[in-house]
């Protein structure tokens, strides 16, 4: 078959937590929504999905972030239509036509987290992305306008394009509890501006006013070194981390606590309180722009700077009882967000960018 157009997908990120989610789940759809386009996918390793049909893989030795890549993907990438990168680093020697997904713009919005070099890098490519790009999406309303604050108005046409909910929440099948307690629970890698030192403290101070105990499942290798010395001291027994689950062990987890806990002081968009919500399971939220823009009110809040909003609201999921009305409320809002969704909001964008 002769496409009429060839585009680059950069797939590099695809086990990566976050954008790898998004790239796992959006990608195939893209693909087979196109099958007037072949489709390069860029990786460092075979993907975790099946190829459709009008596609093909491409493995790099060049990792994101490097300075090779710019070498190695300008190489990749010549004579093609276009490339899409699924974060905000683009190719610097090429002129090929670039599409790209800003998740956040954590490195600028957040200094005192993100290391000087970082933070340069970062806002240098963003600037670039800014002038460059031939469409570019965003996750969220909120991640929009924090990169219209941050880095400036876009020179191109822009897309909201929010992420979806896995089916695989909403199965209703009964799974007995990874543990014989009862626990809140915090998911995500454990990353500086995700609060998660906050929450254990949060937890420590009410640890004595209920039987549950504080789990945390997530990566935390190389972003938090020291907590579990903290831990000792906050509450002896009752925070446990189990480190990466398996996506059947994590939805095990999310649909038997007694709420999901999402502390973050800053996210472009917040996935885990919609899985959570897929999945009936009660969720305390910090009261950020973008978990209000996606939970609505599906979510109990709290203030994410305040110890003693947070344990308020602890307390308040520790005396919740079953509500089977407001658990098909919060399946409801979570309904509203799924990843066909996302890929027709994307292919549409995608052929406005081509003229199709």
């Amino acid at each position: 078959m002769n496409y009429r157009k060839k585009l680059c997908i950069d797939c590099r990120m695809v086990y990566m937590s976050g954008i790898g989610t998004y790239i796992h789940h959006l990608i195939p759809r893209c693909i087979n929504a196109l099958p007037e386009f072949s489709f390069n996918l860029i990786g460092n390793s075979p993907l975790p999905f099946n190829l459709p049909s009008n596609s093909f893989f491409t493995k790099v030795s060049s990792h994101i972030y490097s300075f090779y890549e710019q070498i190695e993907i300008s190489y990749i990438i010549r004579g093609t239509q276009g490339l899409w990168v699924p974060h905000y680093v683009i190719p610097l020697f090429s002129n090929i036509p670039v599409m790209a997904t800003v998740h956040d713009v954590a490195h600028l919005a957040l200094p005192d987290i993100f290391g000087f070099t970082k933070r340069i890098y970062a806002k240098y490519m963003f600037q670039i992305l800014k002038m460059r790009a031939r469409t570019i999406f965003f996750n969220s309303s909120f991640t929009k306008q924090e990169f219209q604050r941050l880095v400036g108005e876009p020179h191109c046409p822009t897309f909201i394009t929010p992420l979806g909910v896995d089916t695989f929440w909403f199965e209703e099948q009964k799974e007995d509890s990874l543990f014989n307690f009862p626990y809140f629970l915090a998911v995500g890698n454990l990353k500086p501006h995700k609060n998660i030192t906050a929450l254990c403290k949060a937890f420590a101070g009410i640890a004595s006013q209920c039987p549950h105990h504080l789990v945390l499942a997530g990566k935390k290798e190389g972003f938090i070194t020291g907590l579990e010395e903290t831990w000792e001291n906050l509450a002896p027994g009752r925070i446990h981390s189990t480190g990466i689950l398996n996506a059947a062990q994590l939805r095990q987890a999310v649909k038997n606590a007694s709420c999901l806990v999402f502390p973050s002081l800053y996210e472009g968009f917040g996935l885990p309180p919609l899985e959570a919500l897929a999945c009936g399971t009660p969720v305390l939220a910090s009261d950020i722009p973008p978990v209000r823009e996606t939970c609505a009110d599906a979510a109990d809040y709290f203030d994410p700077h305040s110890e003693s909003s947070l344990r308020e609201g602890l307390l308040r999921c520790a005396a919740l009882s079953a509500d089977p009305e407001a658990r098909e409320a919060r399946r409801r809002r979570a309904a509203l967000f799924s990843w066909d969704r996302t890929a027709a909001l994307t292919v549409s964008a995608l052929k406005q960018a081509f003229g199709l």
